[in-house]
């Protein structure tokens, strides 16, 4: 069970409602006490649940955080192989280009070679005509037609040479073609290899930025939490100021409060606080009938400060003395929840109830139905938690019944 009165809390209750029916020296209205008491005991509740959830928000925060700076060296490390593969595609493509305009060049010199060997053979064509149209020369002709025997044998070599150096051109020219074919040839599998090597490279670069993006997608949308929750987290900060401002100041007033109370209660007649705490015999009324499923005391590592009586949900609770409603409504633990003042030291409290049957500040007579068994709150099937506060200290219920 959660305790709703501190040590006392019944005891200004009870002095409040004597004020309340016009026994104080003042008219004014006070707050109630038990209200006051729970009100505070809410907002600390509030304020605890707040710094937990604070809590979570920051290692939610330290965690994102923790991942974008990973992230970030992830990030890092594909930028730099990434501008390692761009400056190899660059070194690949400039080498391509190179092979390539070699191989053009290459290309241009064997179609001039082509062209000047189809000259030279044209040329050899006409001079073959011409020669084969022509008589040929008998030996008479040669000799008559030659300066003596040295002019003879010059003519003779002429020819000779002509006929040698036709051959040799033909033979540059073939040659330097055939180079130049073999020169293609050995360029055309190179810049294959270099456009393979090349498409391999760019292939590898489009890889690392395909994940460098999507590295980066993840950094914003990790950093686009991690400020939702700084946001959430700043709320949160506000509204806890704001609850341990609120607390502050119902601590305030319950100790203003207590000081008119207790300074009416030394104004009040002895005998209005000296109500008998036993009597014999029992004073008060069972509020409902069933058996008593767990005593006063010691349960569970904690004091069980009242006793549990088994009754179907819906039985009527009735009043076990009468006297004014002191609080009457939800109590946290204890669910649906009715107090009663009976004297300014001695309450008897109601708990888990399924409906109230009556309000605060109302007046109920002894075997007055005020409530009706229930299961609300701390609780684990319908029964009533029946409660006897002594200046606002639980007591064993069964030495008043």
């Amino acid at each position: 069970m959660v305790p709703v009165f501190r040590a006392g809390a019944a005891l200004l209750a009870g002095i409040l409602m004597a004020l309340l029916a016009g026994q104080g020296t003042s008219g004014a209205r006070l707050p109630d006490p038990a209200d006051l008491a729970a009100r505070a005991e809410s907002t600390r509740a509030t304020i605890v649940r707040t710094r937990l959830r604070e809590r979570r928000l920051a290692l939610s925060i330290n965690s994102f955080q923790r991942r974008i700076t990973k992230l970030g060296a992830r990030g890092a490390v594909l930028e730099r192989r990434l501008q390692t593969l761009r400056t190899r595609y660059a070194a690949r493509a400039a080498a391509l280009a190179t092979t390539r305009r070699t191989l053009r060049r290459q290309r241009r010199r064997t179609a001039r070679l082509r062209s000047r060997l189809g000259q030279v053979r044209d040329l050899l064509a006409v001079r073959l005509v011409a020669e084969y149209k022509a008589d040929p020369p008998d030996l008479v002709s040669v000799v008559i037609g030659s300066d003596g025997f040295a002019g003879l044998l010059e003519r003779r070599e002429f020819l000779r040479r002509l006929q040698r150096s036709d051959q040799e051109l033909i033979r540059q020219v073939r040659r330097a073609q055939t180079e130049a074919g073999t020169a293609i040839a050995a360029l055309k599998p190179l810049q294959d290899r270099q456009q393979t090597a090349a498409r391999r490279v760019r292939q590898q670069a489009e890889t690392v930025q395909a994940a460098r993006n999507d590295v980066a997608l993840i950094e914003l949308q990790i950093a686009a939490a991690r400020d939702t929750r700084r946001r959430s987290l700043a709320l949160a900060k506000v509204s806890r100021r704001r609850q341990e401002r609120h607390l502050v100041a119902l601590q305030r007033e319950q100790r203003r409060v207590r000081a008119i109370l207790a300074k009416s209660a030394r104004q009040a007649p002895a005998s209005a606080s000296a109500a008998p705490t036993t009597t014999a015999g029992g004073a008060l009324q069972m509020p409902v009938s069933g058996p008593l499923t767990s005593p006063f005391g010691p349960r569970w590592g904690r004091l069980h400060a009242g006793i549990d009586i088994a009754a179907p949900g819906g039985t009527p609770i009735r009043a076990a003395e009468a006297s004014r409603v002191a609080t009457a409504g939800w109590m946290g633990g204890y669910g649906l929840y009715t107090c009663i003042q009976h004297t300014a030291s001695k309450a008897t409290c109601y708990a888990h109830q399924s409906r109230l049957g009556t309000r605060t500040g109302a007046t109920v007579r002894r075997g007055e139905i005020m409530g009706y068994v229930g299961n609300t709150g701390n609780s684990f099937g319908d029964h009533l938690h029946f409660e006897v506060r002594i200046n606002g200290q639980p007591v064993n219920p069964l030495a008043y019944l």
